[in-house]
């Protein structure tokens, strides 16, 4: 979590993600050229999958082609999202203020 508020931070600043590990000394480490993305599902049961998105004036977050309405205090906003895979849920935060969840699932 602290790398992903840390980040947040460095993009409000200015930085690219690239940039924000390297200033902050965390490992960036790119996929390997041969890696390719498995085309069968990946079988998630259980822990957390985080996402950061920008949220523009249509106040939209979109993960996997779904699309969740924000509340207006998101707009312009880096948001977090963290889908609690066994609980079937997406919480959303801005910075670390808690501002909605939806129901969430993988399935």
């Amino acid at each position: 979590m602290f790398i992903i508020i840390t980040i947040i931070i460095a993009l409000k600043n200015g930085m690219t993600p690239a940039k924000a590990f390297k200033h902050y000394r965390y490992p960036f480490c790119p996929l390997d050229p041969s890696f390719e993305i498995p085309k069968d599902k990946i079988p998630l049961e259980s822990g957390e999958i985080h996402f950061i998105r920008f949220i523009r004036n249509n106040r939209k977050f979109n993960i996997f082609g779904l699309s969740y309405p924000m509340p207006e205090k998101a707009k312009y906003e880096y948001i977090q999202g963290i889908a609690l895979v066994e609980e079937h849920r997406l919480i959303i935060y801005k910075d670390r203020e808690y501002l909605t969840e939806f129901p969430f699932s993988l399935t």
